[in-house]
């Protein structure tokens, strides 16, 4: 065993280029593989430790119930004899208008007891004032907001509440985390209970609690709590920080990037098996003839696989933990905001990645080991070349089932089911691969037609090669593959980008979310602030539905004027009557016409809904379904990308839904600038605790999300290339010295050495026209079935066939053949006949 693996130790040493690229393939898809796995865990991480960081050791987060009108309590009144509460940290929250550096900002207050806080974990004061204490005039700020602001402990903070001005006095600064963590776009200041409750004219009373308890049967303790606190809402505070972290699209762009490398690799890896057990043969043989079996010989070549992936898993392991921080903390997005990226090098995604970057080129290879061990040991030991391409009959059956299997699963997902998508897609993939040797042969025989009449013989042989020899239909499949799989990659990136740049609509110009109040109430002092031309109220909520046997989420949009509505929003397109039988229908709904036909809902259906909170439980303890009919449908592709949104009418809104994600939308009169008006409203309101945006940054923040993602993909079009490039480069190289032998006996029968180029210069013109023909044919069909598959996931948007990055594949497609002919150009040129057929 030691003197085997010696010699494939020596095999790898002396093959340079061929054991680079090998190792390349494999580095590549380990590391992405272990990356994919790693770095949404660790968004995911960081944003749950920024979430939970706010509540410090607590579990449990208790308020007053969405519905309750009032968001105050008392001690007294929340009940928790029946818990073992370890730790409570009573609060109460407060938003002001705050001036520093002649600077008006948006000032959030919590009120707390200082020792309770230290011992959570909520504050970490770095440096106080002797015998610090939070008082009536006291305050204790983040490192940030001092560093921010050039605070010292001593100054003093202006802070208007309930139409009265406070001062406060910095006597103490902590690490930004616990409550601070929350300090994004805000200060924070921590004071006491009781100078809170003076503002609000109030005594001993709260508005958020923090518990921590026991985590063994934490979902019994919540339960219990629940049942003794009616009027509280309680909650896990895991589950308030991964409510907020929608990671779908992420995901499926990760899952996308292992997939696609580990593809090309395989590929690669695949032909160049071939080479190398084509080289070990003569090895294969000598053993074989001296009794060994032929296990242990596919035991022995399956061994050098292995150790291939060892050294290359190995390297992509480095290089993926080397990288991870990196990559991680690029697709961070609260990093701006001082949240250190959370890295942990998972032992269980390390093990994974290692296992199957060992095993995978053993994988890859163990059927062409298989095929090669088949010989009879007279053509081993001779080691006879086989250039001919056979053509399987079994496999072209197979091929066409899957072909057909893949539509036929595309037709019958008209619900778009992500499963359903995802077979179709991968069915469809195979299905080209099995069926890539018929696809040439047919483009072939179609050339071969249309230049029967010409006296141009190395024409005639050149095109028959492409589909009768071997290693060059192989290098036609491996670069039709590579370009089919690089088109689905930019597919999707071109799609998503499309629908930000050009499909969103700019029907507003300023919009205000997380509202205190009804929007009405905001009307009329909005209306006022000068720059702002037209105003739309929206009523927002969430409601389960259920049509049919099928169900899902939609947002539920309470309209009170649709004609206003339709006026306002030029993104939302009404069918046929909408507008006027939702103004008859009292129960009336309008949903889009992607999501009717879906569900195969026409006008006139009925549609039951379940109204959810903002948590996403039933909204009504009675739990029953609303019952609407089907009033119209409506285009509604540039205002939300899933188009997962419903319109009411106001009055049965309020009579079921809550607003918990009411907004109001501003459009600014001409002249006048939205980020100007913005400020005017945020200063008007700076006691409140609202979100205002610009259109401008909405769209910016969408761009940026999908830039990030767009990078990534980007990434993985140029590492796909680069393993895809140097497999196909190698594999032109070695098809030539798999030749040599059948171009010397041309040569040295009919053909000069010049009639020899020019056939191999129409071999070449020949294969890039069967990966011209066949990647488009094949990017077209994959781009019907792969939107099918995107619209499973959300993405229900247009993507189309991305014409210009086909063509710069194909450009590159064409240069990379023109070099590696001329290489083999210039060994033909030096090419010795005796050499070559010293043998024959």
């Amino acid at each position: 065993m030691q003197s085997i693996v010696k010699h494939i130790i020596r095999n790898l040493i002396e093959k340079k280029l061929r054991t680079a690229i090998v190792l390349l393939a494999i580095l590549l898809s380990t590391a992405v593989l272990f990356i994919g796995l790693s770095v949404n865990q660790i968004l995911n991480d960081t944003y749950t430790t920024m979430v939970q960081g706010s509540y410090g050791n607590a579990n449990i987060v208790v308020t007053k119930a969405s519905d309750d009108r009032s968001p105050f309590y008392q001690v007294a009144d929340l009940d928790i004899s029946d818990v073992g509460v370890e730790q409570r940290v009573d609060m109460i929250n407060a938003t002001g208008k705050g001036e520093l550096n002649s600077e008006n900002l948006q000032v959030s207050m919590t009120g707390m007891d200082l020792n309770e806080a230290s011992t959570m974990e909520l504050v970490k004061p770095i440096n106080k004032v002797k015998d610090f204490k939070l008082n009536h005039n006291t305050a204790m700020i983040s490192q940030k907001t001092a560093s921010d602001f050039h605070l010292s402990l001593g100054d003093t903070i202006k802070v208007s509440l309930q139409d009265k001005t406070y001062k406060y006095t910095v006597g103490a600064i902590s690490e930004t985390n616990g409550v601070f963590y929350s300090e994004i776009d805000t200060i924070q200041l921590v004071v006491s209970k009781s100078q809170l409750n003076k503002v609000f004219g109030k005594e001993d009373m709260l508005s958020s609690t923090l518990l921590q308890i026991s985590d063994e049967d934490l979902d019994k303790q919540i339960s219990r709590l629940s049942d003794q606190n009616p009027a509280f809402s309680i909650q896990k505070a895991s589950s308030l920080s991964s409510a907020n972290w929608d990671d779908e699209t992420f995901m499926t762009a990760m899952i996308l990037a292992i997939v696609i490398i580990v593809l090309i690799s395989a590929y690669v890896i695949s032909s160049l098996a071939k080479i190398i057990i084509a080289e070990r043969m003569p090895v294969v043989g000598t053993f074989r003839s001296l009794g060994t079996s032929k296990r242990k010989m596919n035991g022995i070549l399956l061994l050098e696989f292995i150790l291939y992936g060892g050294i290359g898993a190995g390297l992509g392991i480095g290089l993926g933990c080397f990288l991870l921080p990196s990559i991680a903390d690029f697709f961070n997005e609260y990093k701006e905001f001082g949240v250190a990226t959370v890295v942990e090098y998972r032992i269980s995604f390390i093990t994974a990645a290692l296992v199957f970057g060992m095993f995978f080129p053993a994988f890859v290879s163990m059927l062409p080991i298989l095929k090669a061990n088949r010989k009879p040991l007279k053509a081993i030991i001779l080691n006879t070349p086989d250039t001919v391409q056979k053509r399987s009959i079994i496999t072209e059956i197979i091929g066409v089932f899957f072909f057909v299997g893949a539509f036929v699963v595309y037709f019958f997902n008209t619900k778009d089911s992500l499963s359903f998508g995802l077979v179709a897609l991968a069915m469809l993939f195979i299905a080209i691969v099995l069926l890539m040797q018929l696809f040439i042969n047919m483009i072939v025989k179609l050339c071969s037609t249309l230049v029967a009449g010409s006296a141009n013989g190395e024409m005639a042989l050149g095109i028959k090669s492409v589909a009768n020899n071997k290693m060059v239909a192989n290098n036609s499949s491996m670069i039709i593959v590579v370009v089919l799989l690089l088109m689905v990659v930019g597919i999707t990136s071109a799609g998503l980008d499309h629908y930000i740049s050009d499909i969103i609509k700019r029907d507003s110009d300023v919009m205000i979310g997380n509202l205190e109040k009804d929007p009405a109430a905001y009307e009329q002092e909005l209306a006022k602030v000068d720059g702002v031309s037209d105003i739309s109220k929206q009523y927002i909520g969430l409601a389960h539905y259920q049509i049919n046997r099928d169900h899902g989420e939609f947002g539920v949009v309470g309209i009170d004027n649709i004609e206003k509505f339709n006026s306002f929003y030029s993104g939302v397109v009404f069918k046929d009557d909408a507008m006027k039988k939702i103004a008859t229908l009292p129960n009336g709904v309008i949903i889009d016409q992607y999501q009717a036909g879906k569900y195969d809902v026409a006008v006139g259906d009925t549609i039951q809904f379940l109204p959810l909170t903002e948590q996403g439980k039933p909204l009504h303890k009675d739990g029953d379904y609303v019952e609407m009919v089907v009033a119209g449908l409506m285009d509604s592709a540039s205002f939300t990308s899933n188009r997962s949104s419903v319109l009411v009418n106001l009055e049965l809104f309020n009579d079921h839904f809550n607003g918990s994600h009411n907004e109001i939308a501003l459009k600014v009169s001409q002249g006048y600038d939205a980020d100007q008006v913005k400020k005017t409203i945020k200063d008007k309101y700076a006691d409140a605790n609202m979100d205002i945006y610009t259109f401008d940054e909405l769209l910016a923040s969408q761009k940026a999300t999908v830039d990030t993602l767009l990078v990534g993909i980007k990434a993985v079009i140029l590492m796909g290339l680069i393993v895809g490039l140097l497999g196909i480069t190698n594999n032109l190289t070695v098809s030539y010295r798999q030749r040599r032998k059948e171009l010397a006996v041309l040569y040295s029968v009919c053909m000069s050495k010049n009639q020899i180029v020019r056939m191999l210069f129409y071999e070449m013109v020949m294969t890039f026209i069967a990966v011209v023909v066949i990647g488009c044919a094949g990017g077209l069909l994959m781009n019907v079935v792969l939107t099918k598959f995107l619209h499973a996931i959300g993405l229900v948007i247009q993507f189309d066939f991305n014409y210009s990055l086909f063509a710069l594949l194909c450009g590159l497609v064409f240069v990379l053949l023109a070099l590696s002919t001329l290489s083999i150009v210039r060994k033909i040129v030096k090419m010795n006949v005796l050499d070559e057929l010293r043998y024959e």
